[in-house]
């Protein structure tokens, strides 16, 4: 009986430290990647390919060719890392609320003049004050709030007052045109072949990363199922290349 408590408690034991390692395990942090390119050729003409050769230890791999709409200067990752999504910011001020009633009363007006269910004026004016100062994050959500309570059947008037009435104070990061992408490249086949079709110089940079293992916090996955990027960490290595086309 003896030797039989004695074997549980060392199989109790053993599942402990295991507990205990795993658990570990997934507290590392991310493996940091290594990561080597070579292009060939660095100078080509129009329309000649370009291998990257691509070696390395990373989960992922992306590449930037440098050329429109593949710029990483241009990414998001390069410009707004580390920072908030872009996001509107819109309000509607008292002087813009002045300014944009002459307009509003003769919209109505006209709609009235076809309408069956006519809209009053006053009202529509009225209920603009409760959206005096009220900051938006999504122009969308001010027109669908303004049409909806006040001008039901005036989208489009609604469309405008936010657009040409509410005071725009967005800090939108992304480059005209929007973010600039890269390629993913399987980690598997790791050799890229590119095409350029526009003479210049081009800057092809090339991504590899490591993700953490998911780092649970407080009852992990009991209460709450909700994912996050934050309960990841992540090893980032970026490698360049120059290529000239003619």
């Amino acid at each position: 009986m003896n030797e039989i408590k004695k074997y549980i408690k060392s199989f109790l034991l053993l599942i402990s430290v295991t507990t205990i390692a795993i658990f570990t395990s997934c507290q590392e942090e991310a493996e940091a990647p290594e990561l080597n390119v070579i292009a060939t050729p660095t100078s080509v003409s129009v329309g000649e390919e370009v291998v990257f050769d691509i070696a390395g230890n990373a989960e992922t791999y992306a590449i930037f060719t440098g050329d429109t709409g593949h710029d990483y200067d241009s990414s998001y990752l390069a410009i707004a890392e580390g920072q908030d999504l872009d996001l509107e910011s819109l309000v509607l001020t008292s002087d813009s609320l002045d300014n944009l009633l002459p307009w509003l009363e003769n919209q109505i007006e006209n709609y009235n003049s076809t309408a069956e269910n006519p809209i009053a004026f006053s009202e529509v004016s009225s209920g603009l004050n409760a959206f005096v100062g009220k900051n938006y994050e999504y122009a969308e959500t001010a027109k669908y709030e303004i049409a909806t309570q006040l001008m039901p059947g005036l989208l489009n008037v609604a469309d405008q007052l936010v657009d040409n009435y509410f005071e725009n104070n967005s800090v939108i990061l992304a480059p005209q045109g929007g973010y600039h992408t890269g390629i993913s490249i399987n980690r598997y086949d790791l050799g890229y072949t590119y095409v350029y079709n526009s003479p210049g110089v081009y800057t092809a940079t090339i991504i590899a990363t490591n993700l953490s293992n998911k780092k649970y916090t407080g009852s992990g996955y009991k209460n709450d199922r909700t994912a996050s990027a934050s309960e990841y960490d992540f090893n980032r290595l970026i490698r360049q290349v120059t290529i000239t086309v003619q």
